[in-house]
């Protein structure tokens, strides 16, 4: 009886939980990230609307995936003619560096696109993963747990009751605060923010299936995403995807791979972190998206300079080559400059192999590379019917230059904020896409409202709101005329700190770590649980402060657009208005 006993306890803790026979520290990348999207899934049903399906391809993940079915209109989108499709780097959303990013205003940017695709998003870290993870787990197995614990010969009548007492404690304060307690992953965050401004909630995201880079050059590893109106943008079949071998899904979206067959030989190598790619149809025009963010890699070696010559440019003669050694003659750009290249290779051989009417493709992103280098003039590196977007500068300095500082309130004489054109948008001369778009800009954030190009044509009204209230909450009205070390906050800018402070503690997700304790159930046999543990300590000491420290670099004069950074971004949106006819 006694052996019986202990057979079926063992088939119960093998079938009690995917964490009680297995860590999340030993999942792949790939398998923690296809675990964070069905954890995803069943938070958006559960709380944000039973309505939104979510698709865990293996290539791609699909967040509000039947949108288009729903709301997908050929006819209106004829109609409207235009759309605006765009690019941004939107800084690591999600990141304990960005807690304090203003997705309300972020959203409030994207809203005016129509699709736009967005890079430097990341998955949750680790410890948030594993907190979620504990949050699902304890929700749907605790009432399991017990009844193993009661029935254990191992633990003492007082353990029983003192194990039992608390996992119910803790089930019933993370059932309850499920919502609370969830750490949404900020590309969520974004998309959540977008489809609560309406009651049909037509914005989706198709995301990368896995963060991609070279650990060893780029540090984090990144995600790419495109987020759509489904009314006016529908995906379609991407061909280059559907011919990745073993994927049975549909081809929405997929990273390129720079091997065969694509390429002859590998150039992986050469890339920090691959281009996810997607296509897309709004009325007759249909286009392949193509979206990257090529690291800033510091200066490469002489050996890189010689691969590139030799490797890279391998099949160009020694005359094609010669412009390229004028072009690449320092250290600090041949990485970036190797990968923009076989990108562009890539690009035209995906084009070679498309049919005729979905050869039309964009390129956007933040490339790290100014459209003024002397590259984009080389003959064997642009082709006659390639155009490359964007020409203003649309990297944030965190100084604000000036010829005179701010005197007694007035304005300076000179306002700029910007640094490097770093963010562009490529199209080829396929089916007419370099007539089909035009009018590029640039929204400068940091001039609340102004363009760099011809303004939108329709007002900025919700976003003008959102402009004042941010002006007039984050940043802060004049400047001491001298800067002292030692910041002192008036009492209006010390109110509004702590408005935002009383916010960020009732964040539950932030007060509050769940973290896995384990159990020896007989002598051999061990299963986890989970339980709260407070961090609002920490939370104050790591978040409150750095709040502060926010609001205090408005008196830096070489620091005071860091709260651009911190509340938005350190890249300024692009886009660029195509006819839908």
């Amino acid at each position: 009886m006694q052996k019986i006993n202990f057979f079926l306890t063992c088939v119960a803790i093998l079938s009690f939980s995917s964490i009680s026979i297995y860590s999340s520290n030993k999942l792949s990348i790939f398998e923690r990230f296809q675990k964070e999207c069905s954890l995803n899934s069943r938070y958006l049903k559960k709380f944000v609307s039973k309505k939104i399906s979510t698709d865990c391809n293996e290539n791609y993940h699909h967040y509000n995936s039947k949108a288009f079915d729903r709301y997908y209109s050929y006819r209106k989108t004829l109609k409207k003619s235009e759309i605006k499709v765009g690019t941004w780097n939107v800084l690591k959303p999600g990141n304990k560096n960005s807690y304090f990013k203003d997705y309300k205003l972020v959203a409030d940017y994207i809203q005016k696109y129509q699709i736009i695709s967005i890079t430097e998003l990341i998955t949750n870290s680790q410890d948030d993963f594993a907190h979620n993870l504990g949050l699902i787990d304890m929700n749907d197995n605790s009432m399991e747990l017990i009844k193993l614990i009661e029935e254990s010969g191992h633990l003492s009548a007082q353990q029983k009751q003192k194990l039992g007492t608390e996992i119910r404690t803790h089930s019933r304060f993370m059932n309850n605060n499920q919502q609370k307690l969830y750490r949404v992953p900020g590309y969520l965050k974004i998309l959540n923010e977008l489809n609560s401004r309406t009651k049909k909630k037509y914005w989706s995201l198709i995301l990368s299936s896995r963060p991609d880079g070279n650990e060893e050059r780029v540090g984090t590893m990144e995600l790419v995403g495109v987020i759509y109106d489904s009314r006016y943008a529908r995906p379609t079949n991407q061909q280059y995807c559907q011919k990745v071998k073993g994927v049975k899904t549909k081809p929405y979206g997929c990273y390129v791979d720079f091997t065969p067959p694509l390429f002859k030989k590998d150039f992986s190598e050469y890339i920090q972190r691959r281009p996810f790619l997607t296509a897309f149809r709004s009325g007759k025009f249909k286009f392949n998206m193509l979206a990257s963010h090529i690291s800033f890699q510091e200066k490469g070696t002489k050996e890189d300079r010689k691969k590139f010559f030799e490797d890279i440019l391998g099949d160009l003669s020694e005359e094609e080559k010669a412009p390229f050694r004028k072009s690449v003659t320092t250290l600090k750009k041949v990485k970036r400059t190797g990968e923009i290249y076989l990108t562009l290779q890539a690009i035209r051989k995906i084009i070679n192999n498309t049919s005729p009417t979905m050869q039309a493709f964009m390129w956007s992103g933040d490339w790290n590379f100014e459209k003024k280098d002397s590259f984009w003039k080389i003959p064997a590196a642009l082709e006659d019917d390639e155009v490359i977007l964007i020409d203003a500068p649309t990297s944030l300095s965190l100084k604000r230059n000036m010829k005179s500082g701010i005197v007694d309130g007035e304005e300076p004489t000179k306002r700029s904020s910007l640094s490097k054109n770093y963010d562009h948008i490529f199209l080829n001369g396929k089916n007419r896409i370099n007539q089909r778009c035009h009018t590029p800009q640039v929204f400068d954030f940091t001039h609340f409202g102004d363009f760099k190009g011809i303004p939108f044509e329709e007002e900025f009204t919700t976003s003008s709101k959102l402009i004042n209230n941010f002006k007039s909450n984050y940043v802060l009205a004049g400047t001491p005329k001298e800067m002292s070390p030692k910041i002192i906050l008036t009492t209006s800018q010390r109110s509004q700190v702590e408005d935002t402070k009383k916010y960020f503690e009732n964040d539950l997700s932030m007060k509050y770590q769940i973290t896995p304790r384990k159990i020896k159930i007989e002598q051999d046999i061990t299963t986890t649980y989970y339980r709260l543990k407070d961090t609002s300590a920490k939370f104050n000491k790591n978040y409150l402060l750095n709040l502060e420290n926010i609001f205090a670099t408005q008196f830096n004069k070489n620091n005071n657009m860091r709260i651009y950074l911190k509340f938005l971004s350190d890249h300024l949106p692009v886009m660029v208005t195509c006819s839908t006819k």
